[in-house]
């Protein structure tokens, strides 16, 4: 079984800007200072050849995206 976990870059989350400006006003945290948002693909059945050539091409988008097969740390700031 192959993970991946794929995030925007920093310059290119903002999605996940508009659901904590979201999340901070309906729900009345102010408190809540950082967001990610990381989306986690689980493969079987392929090698490990044929998915690393699917991370660039299919998986992720090499120009707004990292990509990871641990789960990657949280920042301390955002």
């Amino acid at each position: 079984m192959h993970a991946l976990y794929v995030e925007k870059k920093p310059q290119h989350r903002q999605v996940a800007h508009a659901l904590l400006a979201d999340l901070q006003e309906t729900l009345a945290l102010p408190q809540l200072t950082g967001l990610r948002i990381l989306q986690r693909y689980l493969i079987d059945g392929i090698t490990d050849d044929q998915f690393q050539q699917a991370i660039p091409l299919i998986l992720s988008e090499p120009f707004t995206e990292t990509a990871a097969s641990d789960l990657p740390d949280a920042p301390h700031a955002f």
